[in-house]
């Protein structure tokens, strides 16, 4: 429990300085490694802020944020990779990966759905309206997946869920 409030606490001052910080000037750079120190120093993770990313790694698991990254096939199963903007990974150890994303037409989220209904995903929810589609559930290998996306806003998270070995 202590090492999910470190992450938690951990993630929660990434997002927060992440925010604040701009990118360019060495008042920028001094700024990011003073904050690196004073996450590393109250959480005990390694922390990496660079020009408008946010690397910080611990004991139980990572949390990455930035523009335009990569999709973790490594940490995602065999689930697709969504048509969408990568903007954070939370990994929590090999256990399960959460990712955030942007700029996700709404087509493709529903598209996105019928793919991950069609590999095998049931026994949860899957909720359609006029401002979220959602979509959780289990495979017979026992992974699991929760697919929530903003119609609206055009974002969302697709975290998956490996099983106990």
């Amino acid at each position: 429990m202590k090492k999910r409030n470190r992450i938690l606490a951990c993630v929660l001052f990434a997002f927060l300085m992440f925010g604040l910080l701009g990118c360019g000037s060495i008042e920028d750079k001094i700024a990011e490694k003073a904050t690196e120190k004073i996450v590393e120093s109250a959480t005990g993770a390694q922390v990496d802020i660079d020009k408008g990313s946010v690397k910080v790694e611990g004991e139980g698991g990572s949390f990455e944020a930035g523009e335009n990254m990569a999709w973790p096939q490594d940490a995602m199963g065999d689930l697709p990779e969504p048509k969408a903007t990568v903007t954070g990974v939370i990994r929590a150890g090999e256990e399960s990966c959460t990712v955030t994303f942007t700029e996700m037409a709404s087509d493709d989220a529903r598209e996105y759905v019928a793919v991950l209904t069609e590999m095998g995903y049931k026994n949860g929810m899957n909720i359609a309206d006029q401002e979220s589609l959602m979509l959780a559930g289990t495979k017979d290998d026992g992974s699991s997946l929760s697919f929530i996306y903003n119609i609206t806003a055009k974002e969302g998270t697709v975290t998956y869920g490996k099983t106990a070995q």
